[in-house]
């Protein structure tokens, strides 16, 4: 007994000097983020499973029409509601428990322009005799706003701080779609019947989700639907430019190199891309517990935190690169020419670590004059960059465009954090502050 107690206060004491030397709630981290990491774990393996599984049992160029279709899906979905999440986030937050149902009919309502872009689009393909992508974008299109409306149970639970339940129903939500494509994979390659299978199982999971979730927390609360829906509507406005030229990538290396060089490319990004996901481990944490803070308080603690996910993120790509060959030997050989793409894209893992939680405090405290300069400055910098480097340098001119916007966006993050005024997005003049902290409280 004597021995346990013992070690119990030293535990505690670690959590103590833990605290101060972070100066956050670590009691809040362990109990929230084993559960993210759970989830962000679960996420991970579903996501290696599959892609081993294309890599290994589908051709490489209907693998690149496949990933085509979803990124043409991707691309109409920018002319929604796509910034309505961290909105619903937020209310649940302050309280809101009818945020979601709200949410849900907000974004239905607002997805009528992203339906008629994906029936435009779809219709061009058939015109041009090409069956496969046209219908895989009319079906697409349309059934990817149920799924955009359903999946806000999953922000919703973030605002109240329910990981666990989060981490289960996203699971579920995940396994679901997963098996029924790794059953379609093994029979068929054909991109129009992977791509259905996708959508529909996805949105059959996610309402599932949803309606659990709205049958849990039906409770009317505060009136403050104007409000989401017209913070939803400005971060909208401010993602949707970012959101298309993020697909952009994949859509001009298969338009300008072909579908295999797709599926060489998507291969290159599946390892960052996962890495770079966990930082949604410490937004999911911060930005509920930021909306509760003061902002002052945020800006005083927030440069050492980002100090250490800084560490960490370089920490996880330096590994990565490292291993890199070896993974790809051992389990995806057909896409070793994908190693040296890979390994530059690890360079995003610190830079994305690093930002989480400024672009965090900026969202959860509606700065939307700093998040507008941020978001349209750094997206057009990519959108020039993918024009003028990937018709010299192919894949590698993509490359070098993403890594360039990682990085310009995370100096111009600093930047506006800490040398613009919070209200009114205006540069503050030399020597002047916002708020009751000074230099010394950053460190």
């Amino acid at each position: 007994m004597d021995i346990r107690s013992n070690m119990r206060k030293k535990f505690l004491h670690a959590l103590l000097v833990a605290e101060r030397v972070l100066r956050t709630d670590i009691k809040y981290l362990a109990r929230g983020g084993f559960w993210l990491i759970i989830g962000q774990v679960g996420t991970v393996l579903f996501g290696f499973l599959m892609a081993y599984v294309f890599a290994n049992l589908m051709e490489p160029e209907k693998y690149g029409v496949y990933k085509y279709i979803l990124s043409i899906i991707g691309l109409t979905g920018t002319l929604s509601l796509i910034g309505l999440g961290k909105a619903v986030n937020r209310a649940a937050a302050q309280g809101v428990l009818d945020a979601l149902p709200h949410g849900f009919s907000a974004s239905l309502r607002w997805s009528i322009g992203s339906i008629v872009a994906a029936g435009c689009i779809g219709t061009y393909y058939l015109w041009n005799d090409n069956l496969i992508i046209g219908f895989a974008i009319f079906f697409g299109g349309a059934i990817s706003p149920l799924i955009a409306a359903a999946s806000l149970y999953d922000n919703f639970l973030s605002g109240l701080q329910e990981f666990k339940t989060k981490t289960l129903y996203n699971l579920l939500r995940s396994i679901v779609p997963i098996g029924i494509l790794v059953g379609v994979v093994s029979i068929t390659n054909n991109p129009l019947l992977l791509s259905t299978a996708y959508f529909s199982t996805t949105f059959i999971a996610t309402y599932f989700c949803y309606h659990r979730i709205i049958s849990q927390y039906s409770k009317t609360t505060k009136h403050l639907h104007h409000e989401m829906l017209s913070y939803g509507k400005h971060l909208s406005g401010i993602g949707i430019f970012a959101t298309a030229v993020a697909q952009l990538d994949r859509i001009l290396v298969f338009s300008q190199l072909g579908g295999t060089a797709l599926a060489l490319y998507a291969f290159s990004e599946v390892a960052p891309d996962q890495m770079r996901s966990t930082a949604g481990i410490v937004n999911s944490l911060a930005f509920s517990k930021m909306t509760q803070q003061d902002y002052d308080q945020i800006r005083r603690t927030i440069a050492r935190k980002s100090l250490i996910l800084f560490a960490v993120g370089l920490t996880l790509a330096g590994i990565y690169i490292a291993l890199a060959p070896y993974l790809f030997s051992l389990f995806f050989p057909q896409y070793l020419a994908a190693i040296p793409y890979s390994q530059a894209y690890a360079l995003t893992v610190p830079l994305v670590f690093a930002g989480a939680l400024y672009s965090q405090a900026l969202v959860s405290h509606a700065k939307k004059k700093l998040l507008y300069i941020n978001s349209l400055s750094t997206s057009l910098l990519r959108l020039i960059l993918l024009a003028v480097l990937i018709t010299p340098f192919g894949i590698w001119g993509v490359v070098w465009a993403t890594l360039g916007y990682y990085a310009f966006g995370l100096i111009l993050l600093l930047v506006t954090f800490y040398f613009f005024d919070t209200n009114t997005g205006k540069r503050m003049k030399p020597g002047a502050r916002s708020g009751n902290w000074t230099p010394e409280e950053l460190a």
